[in-house]
């Protein structure tokens, strides 16, 4: 339960990564296996800071949830 699982996937480019929580609570981070590996731990920490910050348990848009981290470090 609230388990962080990294998964390296091929995505379309314009995708870096995502994070979804499956039936365990535990969130799942998609990174998307195209990037360098600089562009991967950037993504990987986005995630982060979404996880940090609750964005999957409130109802809000993902325009507001970004606008949330935008300025914030893990």
């Amino acid at each position: 339960m609230n388990e962080i699982i990294v998964r390296y996937q091929d995505l379309p480019v314009s995708v870096k990564s995502f994070t979804l929580t499956d039936e365990n609570d535990d969130y799942n981070i998609y990174i998307n296996s195209n990037l360098d590996t600089f562009q991967q731990r950037e993504a990987y920490n986005h995630e982060l800071l979404h996880i940090k910050n609750n964005h999957f348990y409130r109802d809000t848009t993902a325009a507001i949830d970004e606008a949330d981290i935008k300025n914030e470090t893990v």
